[in-house]
C-alpha cells in the first residue's frame, strides 16, 4: 500500500474522519443529496453531530429547505413592523432595502442598508451574520425572495410582513422621532 492511497486514508483515523465529514458538508452546500450522506453516516457509525458542527447556520439547498418547510417556518419567515423596530433598536438586526436603485433614489427611509435584490449575491459581505437580517420592499414579494436567498446562504433572516408601506405608516410624526432616538448609530 502506498502512502496517501485511498486504502491508507481508511486506516488512518484522522483521514477517515475527514472523509466521513465531507458528504455532510456537501449536503449543506447543496451538492450531494441528503440520502447519500445519511447512508454514509449510517455505514460509518458516526452521529450527525460528529460529522458536522451545526452550531453555525450552514448553507442549504432549496430542495432541503422545502423538505423541512412547515407551518412553524411559514410564521418564522415573517416579522411585523413593531417587532422589527424593537430588534433594530436593540442592535440585534439589520434592515435591508432590496429595491432597485431608482426606487431608492425616489424615496427611502433614513436607516438600514440599501442592497438591490440583483446585487445581493455579490454584497453578502456587507451583512452581519451575528444579526437577524430583515429584508424589505414596498409590499413583501421581493423581500421574500431576498429572505429565502439569505436563509439558503446560512443567514438568519425574515421579511417585513407589512412591507415598507406599513413601516412608513407606523412611523408618522412623533413615532419616527422616537424610533430615531432608539436606534443605534449603525443599523
Amino acid at each position: 500500500m502506498q502512502p496517501g492511497s485511498a486504502s491508507d486514508a481508511i486506516t488512518d483515523p484522522g483521514r477517515r474522519e475527514v472523509l466521513l465529514r465531507l458528504p455532510v458538508a456537501l449536503v449543506a452546500l447543496g451538492t450531494m443529496p441528503d440520502a447519500d450522506a445519511a447512508s454514509l453516516r449510517t455505514n460509518s457509525n458516526l452521529s450527525p453531530h460528529q460529522t458536522m458542527n451545526l452550531s453555525t447556520p450552514q448553507p442549504q439547498s432549496f430542495a432541503a429547505y422545502l423538505r423541512r418547510f412547515d407551518y412553524s417556518e411559514r410564521q418564522a419567515m415573517k416579522i411585523g413592523v413593531a417587532e422589527a423596530l424593537d430588534q433594530l433598536a436593540a442592535g440585534k438586526a439589520q434592515l435591508v432595502d432590496i429595491r432597485f436603485a431608482e426606487e431608492w433614489a425616489a424615496w427611502h427611509v433614513g436607516f438600514g442598508l440599501h442592497i438591490p435584490l440583483d446585487a445581493l449575491p455579490d454584497r453578502l459581505h456587507e451583512l452581519d451574520r451575528s444579526k437577524l437580517i430583515i429584508t424589505m420592499c414596498p409590499h413583501y414579494d421581493r423581500a421574500e425572495i431576498a429572505r429565502l436567498f439569505l436563509t439558503l446562504e446560512g443567514f438568519q433572516s425574515r421579511y417585513l410582513n407589512e412591507g415598507m408601506l406599513g413601516l412608513v405608516d407606523a412611523l408618522r410624526g412623533d413615532k419616527a422621532r422616537d424610533l430615531m432616538r432608539r436606534l443605534p448609530t449603525q443599523s
